[in-house]
């Protein structure tokens, strides 16, 4: 009996491939690496119903191994439980619904894992960060086909990467083969986002190559050189296409079980639907059978998320903002990062846990964030406030993204506690405020209060809606995530004009004016933004060794930064003392309205 092929780890489900070639066995484990033995090594016994594997013993059957760690691996890799025809392990994919493609908007998704990685040592860093999302279809002259992303490439791509690819396809692409194109990860994330204690840049521009009924991923970097990399056919798996749509009713002990934050006035779940998602693949419910790209079930891998859709969005946020809530807003930053203190992830979640042991006194058992967190080792004030906050009993986050950019950069804006709400963006929006649009529908609650780490012009724009939007002497900023330099965009440390305060505020009424119309008319323009801000100060807590917890305050006004300096903490010993004592104010404040 031959063990030759692909297996599947019953419990963590990383992926085993084994050949043999005459008298030689490889092992290639997504753990160990590759490992070639003998095959006398290998197999107890000229039955090869027995095999030895680092030590331990395995019986072989038909379709598993049962090893003597009580570890079993299953015969045959579906990574994503898809069909073959949803993926391009089908020799017809991608195949479009019509003749321009255009319900599909010539795209597809490379929904990579980090531990697909471990089956090639030549790629050890975690190249899913890098490879992760939506790839469209290019013309033979290195154009992309749907219109969706050619008039949007400003947004989505560097101009000089843009260059580089079209020059690719043209100069390099064999005219039989197909291009797919995904844009590197910097024009997101910034040159300094990157996967921790790795080399790799995130500049490089990626394509998926389909030839021959083979697939490989190139890398145009900035220099103009290109690495390619041939994937294994176990990895087709992962291409598939963005949207599915379940027909039937949605699976037991999934997203129809999940407990819904929000519902209308009779109860229902009226604003948001189930859905479920993997990387930057959407399942959703049919609503008439009618839609392409149809499942019966929902893959296991697929996790329960609720989906709003566009439609849908004024309702949404109206229902949000029924319900109390902790907004926040900050950094998402590389742990060695000049930014911020090495250990804001230890702060964050200290403060969120002792701010959630008070939900009984002071009734917020919502926290929502705006879902950026890059790569699970960063430093993200999203996951990590919201992770300890979600320790404590009936405390729940929600994390709120917009439909378009996760369909770009996949499990980059994946959290794993709480539960994901996705936005539905029209179809030319990149901007990525949709999300910031339900956050500030969070504060219009009158006893909602709102939180602010660190971070940049993203967080200095925040800051301004939400002293706006919140409560009288409800914002806080949190100063001992700071970095030794003592300022960011949470403390007012940027400047900002009358008309990008009026901007701020001009781009929530655009997203939602049926919401947030009502709102802010009275706030519309700059004069009136800058009578409200007056009203309304930012609190600062901050943290001396000889004092304790510090609370100044600021107010925003036009062209006026903070320039005061408030250093974050370094020691770890200051931490819980920190937490506990911003804690006590922020629950003496909420105490008067709860």
């Amino acid at each position: 009996m031959s063990v030759a092929g692909l297996w599947s780890h019953g419990t963590q489900g990383g992926a085993i491939e084994i050949t043999e070639d005459k008298d030689t066995t490889t092992i290639k484990h997504f753990v160990t690496g590759s490992i070639q033995l003998k095959a006398a090594q290998f197999y107890c016994g000229a039955s090869k119903t027995k095999v030895k594997f680092f030590g331990f013993y395995g019986d072989v059957g038909d379709n598993e191994i049962n090893w003597s760690n009580n570890v079993k691996w299953i015969r045959g890799f579906n990574l994503h439980d898809l069909p073959d025809k949803c993926t391009a392990r089908d020799q017809k994919f991608p195949e479009w619904d019509n003749e321009t493609g255009e319900q599909d908007k010539w795209s597809i998704c490379f929904n990579i894992k980090p531990d697909d990685m471990k089956l090639r040592d030549a790629w050890q860093t975690d190249a899913s960060f890098f490879w992760q999302g939506t790839y469209f279809e290019m013309t033979s002259e290195g154009i992309p086909k749907s219109s969706k992303w050619s008039t949007k490439l400003g947004e989505i791509a560097d101009k000089d990467g843009s260059k580089q690819v079209e020059a690719y396809v043209k100069a390099k692409m064999n005219k039989k083969a197909r291009a797919f194109w995904s844009p590197a990860k910097v024009r997101r994330w910034g040159k300094d986002i990157l996967v921790p204690e790795s080399d790799k840049k995130n500049d490089s521009e990626n394509l998926l190559i389909l030839e021959d009924n083979k697939w490989s991923l190139v890398e145009v970097a900035p220099d103009g050189k290109d690495t390619l990399y041939e994937l294994p056919a176990y990895m087709w798996i992962r291409i598939t296409y963005p949207v599915f749509w379940l027909v039937g009713p949605p699976p037991a002990g999934m997203a129809a079980e999940v407990y819904s934050n929000y519902t209308d006035d009779t109860g229902s779940i009226g604003c948001s639907e189930p859905a479920w998602i993997n990387g930057s693949t959407v399942v959703r419910t049919s609503r008439n059978g009618l839609e392409k790209r149809w499942l019966t079930s929902v893959p296991k891998s697929f996790k329960p998320i609720r989906y709003i859709p566009l439609a849908l969005r004024a309702k949404a946020l109206n229902e949000i903002s029924k319900v109390p809530s902790c907004a926040l807003t900050g950094a998402t930053l590389m742990p060695n990062t000049q930014f911020a203190s090495p250990l804001s992830k230890q702060i964050a979640e200290a403060l969120g846990d002792k701010f959630g042991r008070g939900a009984d006194t002071h009734g917020i058992r919502i926290m929502a964030s705006g879902s950026m967190r890059g790569h699970a080792q960063l430093m993200s004030a999203d996951h990590d406030f919201t992770y300890g906050f979600c320790k404590n009993p009936g405390c729940q986050a929600v994390h709120f993204k917009g439909s378009n950019i996760v369909a770009l950069h996949g499990a980059a804006w994946e959290i794993n506690h709480g539960i994901t709400y996705m936005i539905e963006e029209e179809e030319s929006d990149f901007s990525n405020h949709a999300k910031e649009a339900a956050l500030m529908a969070s504060l219009c609650n009158g006893k909602s209060i709102s939180f602010l780490a660190n971070g940049g012009p993203t967080v200095a724009i925040n800051l301004s809606r939400m002293l706006l939007l919140c409560e009288k002497n409800r914002v806080f900023t949190f100063t001992g995530l700071h970095s030794k330099g003592g300022k960011s965009g949470a403390s007012g440390g940027f400047s900002a004009s009358k008309e990008k305060l009026q901007s701020a505020v001009d781009a929530l009424n655009s997203l939602s004016p049926q919401f947030f119309g009502e709102r802010i008319q009275k706030t519309r323009s700059g004069d009136e933004i800058v009578a409200a801000l007056a009203e309304k100060p930012l609190r600062l807590l901050s943290w001396d060794e000889t004092q304790g917890c510090i609370e100044t305050h600021y107010t925003l006004k036009p062209d006026s930064p903070n320039n005061n300096v408030y250093p974050g903490i370094f020691q770890k010993n200051a931490i819980e003392g920190y937490a506990a004592k911003c804690s006590e104010q922020l629950h003496e404040e909420l105490a008067k309205v709860a």
